[in-house]
């Protein structure tokens, strides 16, 4: 993901922290879209995620110690016709071990 995300290559990155975890981190992976898991389905319908193609790579994240939100997200993703969704083992925790590129989330 790293090198992909560097490269600049097609993909989408959802955020599903929870909001506390998000609004207690000043940073998120470069080019990441924060969705919480239980308004992924209807967060579909609407601009940016509606315009995504359905075979575009779409790679989830979050914080939990197990990676259960990413996994949740990944299943709805793909019960809504997405063909190619992967789950950043580790989540957030290990992109930063891995210094992955991040940018500052927005406030607010």
């Amino acid at each position: 993901l790293k090198t992909k995300v560097s490269a600049n290559e097609p993909l989408v990155i959802l955020d599903v922290r929870n909001s506390e975890s998000y609004a207690g981190s000043d940073a998120k992976i470069k080019g990441a879209i924060h969705v919480s898991v239980r308004k992924l389905k209807y967060r579909l319908g609407f601009p940016p995620l509606k315009d995504v193609p359905k075979d575009r790579q779409v790679v989830t994240y979050c914080s939990c110690p197990s990676d259960e939100a990413s996994i949740k997200a990944a299943h709805v993703l793909m019960e809504s016709g997405f063909t190619n969704v992967r789950v950043l083992k580790g989540g957030w925790l290990e992109w930063q071990k891995a210094s992955g590129p991040t940018e500052p989330r927005p406030r607010g």
